[in-house]
């Protein structure tokens, strides 16, 4: 919904219900006489109205709906733990605009930047350490690189540029295999957190899906050419799927019956979008963390431009689901995922928006449970989120250069970190070392911790 107007039905609902200091205070802050007009000329009752239209809309598209099920909130409880103190901040590590970070488990820190470089800065006496004399090894890149990830099975990097094509390197910079080769930007690239797969996402339309393989093979092949040393970890491609828009967001998810609500009600899977392109492959069902039990590969979510729904894909099956993302399970799209995490119990997914707010999904019921708000994005915003390890709280960019912070169980916000001066490019959020990341277009690069 348009800001300006529910701007004006609040101001509106002030003057009508009498609370005279307050509707004073948002009309000073309004400073637009004839918006101020509009709202005392209009029929009364405008924001009652809203609300009235939106029950109805409730109770009669979906009449059948059932409730909506309840968060699991017994493990999630508030501690009043998250991360709120900024610990550094590195400046002048880049040339450019930094637009990736990366904080590795052994204290790495792997960052972008428009420079058509890539660095890596050890940063090993995290939480407490000050390392701004710590020096950042820079590897050229052909491109700006807009996205980076890190195998900690490994100690491999994942690079994504401008050029459209995608990169494994080792932390020397060095291509250990080119992966992908997309017509356009590649946006984000994510390793599943037991190394077998890596997924990218593209403005051309398409997302792929990698894994782990056993052959090597010689230059010119699909998938580029090895690494001698790392010809037992070549990587193939096992999907490609194709959509109307561009793909902002690929992410990968356990197996459903290994997330902390087994017994779920058993996906469906019964619809192939008929949209892979790619070969089938293996199904790689090798062990590694997110493989679950006895090794069973687990899901890839992806977040399409112009889509109500979330891209669901089972690698040990080859099907694809979804996940409405409509309150009222409608087909009517009125946001774009921009970017979605999973939360560490792998019940459920949190979902940042182009539309002022983060949506929490359940992965069992396939239905939306939670809206929270707060964060300042619009259309051409581009925010990140993530969740605390606890779960307890989550996280999200606003294009007001900070980042806000929601107890996960009651959506109030708790605390706002502010620091950059500029939009908030990528942030990460590191469980082993229980600290966020947050790059900007101000070119640093701040560490927020534990109070």
């Amino acid at each position: 919904m348009d800001r300006d107007r529910v701007r004006l039905a609040v101001y509106q609902y002030l003057v009508e219900q009498g609370f005279d200091v307050a509707a004073m205070a948002m009309q000073d802050a309004m400073e637009d006489a004839s918006a101020v007009r509009e709202a005392t000329e209009e029929a009364s009752g405008q924001l009652l109205s809203m609300l009235d239209e939106l029950v109805t809309l409730r109770e009669t598209v979906n009449p059948t709906r059932k409730p909506k099920p309840a968060l699991e909130t017994a493990a999630i409880q508030p501690d009043n733990r998250f991360c709120a103190v900024e610990y550094a901040c590195l400046q002048g590590r880049h040339e450019g605009n930094v637009l990736a970070c990366r904080l590795s488990t052994d204290g790495k820190l792997i960052t972008s930047s428009a420079d058509r470089t890539v660095g890596v800065t050890p940063v090993d006496g995290l939480p407490e350490a000050v390392f701004a004399d710590e020096p950042t090894a820079k590897f050229p890149m052909p491109c700006p690189i807009l996205c980076v990830d890190y195998n900690p099975t490994n100690n491999l990097m994942l690079v994504g540029g401008m050029d459209g094509a995608t990169n494994v390197l080792d932390m020397e910079g060095n291509v250990v295999q080119a992966g992908p080769k997309h017509r356009k930007y590649v946006v984000r690239v994510r390793w599943s957190p037991c190394g077998q797969y890596f997924a990218t996402a593209s403005y051309d339309g398409t997302a792929e899906l990698w894994a782990r393989g056993t052959s090597t093979r010689s230059k010119g092949d699909d998938g580029g050419s090895g690494n001698g040393d790392n010809s037992g970890e070549e990587y193939e491609r096992l999907q490609q799927f194709h959509f109307e828009g561009n793909v902002e967001c690929v992410t990968f998810a356990p197996p459903l019956d290994t997330a902390a609500d087994t017994g779920g009600d058993g996906d469906d899977n019964n619809s192939d979008d008929g949209d892979d392109d790619g070969d089938d492959g293996d199904d790689n069902n090798g062990s590694g963390g997110d493989d679950g039990k006895e090794g069973r590969p687990g899901q890839l979510l992806i977040c399409a431009r112009g889509e109500c729904c979330l891209h669901v894909y089972d690698i040990a099956c080859k099907q694809t689901d979804y996940i409405n993302m409509n309150e009222l399970l409608d087909d009517y799209v009125s946001f774009s995922a921009m970017d979605a995490c999973v939360s560490p119990d792998g019940r459920y997914v949190l979902v940042a928006t182009d539309r002022d707010r983060l949506i929490l999904l359940s992965r069992q019921h396939k239905c939306l449970l939670k809206v929270f708000y707060g964060a300042s994005n619009g259309q051409y915003s581009n925010p990140r989120c993530c969740f605390h390890p606890s779960g307890a709280y989550v996280y999200a960019s606003s294009e007001a250069n900070d980042v806000v912070v929601w107890e996960t169980t009651t959506q109030k916000v708790v605390q706002r970190l502010k620091g950059h001066s500029k939009v908030i490019r990528d942030m990460h959020m590191c469980s082993a070392h229980e600290m966020l990341v947050t790059c900007s277009y101000d070119k640093s690069v701040r560490f927020w911790g534990v109070e």
